[in-house]
């Protein structure tokens, strides 16, 4: 979401809200305008107001881990992705979202991984979770540029953006098969 856009979208929940303020999904989406907007503290205390009206929201969870991983808080946004894990056990999201947080962790890398493919296992055409895997692959010991290129190629034609560093270090590279 661009910064005009995220804005934009901040005024027009944050007015909805004055109608219906307990609304748990306009809550969330407000968060996310807020969390594009790099407002994580306040995205943080959004999203907890809006586990408080709905307990378990997957959507609000998975905002609120992403919030915590960018403040730094990594424990948290582990525990929080564990426990959405325990009723969502195949979601191609959690385990993708998972795998961001556990890359962010000392000594993790590898266990990222492993949540990169689960979420690419349970939804084959989630391209975050192809792209993610591609630039863990390429940017993280032990690295295997033909499985980058790989991924990089599948969240391509999944839809995701060119990132020109990345195709930097790509060039020339035959994919993994």
């Amino acid at each position: 979401m661009a910064a005009g856009d995220a804005i934009e979208a901040e005024k027009s929940y944050q007015s909805l809200l004055k109608a219906t303020p307990n609304d748990p999904a306009l809550l969330t989406k407000l968060a996310i305008a807020q969390l594009a907007l790099r407002r994580n503290t306040l995205a943080t205390s959004t999203l907890k107001k809006a586990l408080d009206i709905k307990p378990g929201d997957v959507p609000a969870s998975l905002n609120l881990a992403s919030a915590h991983t960018r403040l730094g808080n990594i424990s948290e946004a582990l525990r929080i992705l564990e426990d959405v894990l325990k009723g969502e056990p195949n979601n191609s999201a959690v385990y993708n979202q998972l795998g961001i947080t556990q890359g962010r962790a000392r000594g993790r890398h590898l266990e990222a991984r492993e949540s990169f493919i689960k979420s690419i296992e349970f939804d084959k055409t989630n391209q975050n979770a192809h792209f993610n895997l591609a630039v863990s692959y390429a940017r993280t010991a032990p690295t295997s540029l033909p499985l980058a290129k790989k991924y990089y190629d599948a969240a391509r034609k999944l839809g995701a953006s060119a990132d020109p560093s990345l195709e930097t270090v790509l060039e020339g590279v035959q994919p993994a098969r």
